[in-house]
């Protein structure tokens, strides 16, 4: 259980803004994917948030719920997810890093604040 929700342990969950089609298309990707058996996607609009999730912030930024039932926003969600494809490992490692992650987060911030218009 993880803020009166449960949690599946063995799956992250990704919780995404469902009336964005860019947000959307990518989490199909990820269904179809290799690795979508690790996947528990859930629109915000039709699921609901855990506790601690502003929902504002929530239509904002993708949050990621991973096994431990720590919570990854924006940038680092997107990180996590990416680990969990072993040919991505050493790109969200690479990205991880201080320095390049600062750009992550900017590419992202750019990226979620456009993505309507994607």
């Amino acid at each position: 259980m993880y803020n009166g929700l449960m949690v599946n342990e063995k799956k992250i969950t990704i919780y995404y803004d469902g009336t964005c089609r860019f947000c959307s298309g990518i989490v199909e990707k990820l269904e179809h994917s290799s690795q979508s058996e690790n996947f528990t996607p859930k629109d915000i609009h039709a699921s609901g948030l855990p506790a601690g999730i502003d929902p504002k912030v929530a239509e904002r930024d993708v949050h990621v719920v991973d096994t431990a039932g720590k919570t990854h926003t924006g940038a680092d969600a997107v990180i996590r997810i990416l680990a969990e494809y072993p040919s991505w490992r050493w790109f969200a490692t690479l990205v991880g890093l201080p320095a390049i992650k600062q750009i992550a987060t900017l590419t992202y911030r750019v990226i979620a604040d456009n993505r309507h218009r994607l």
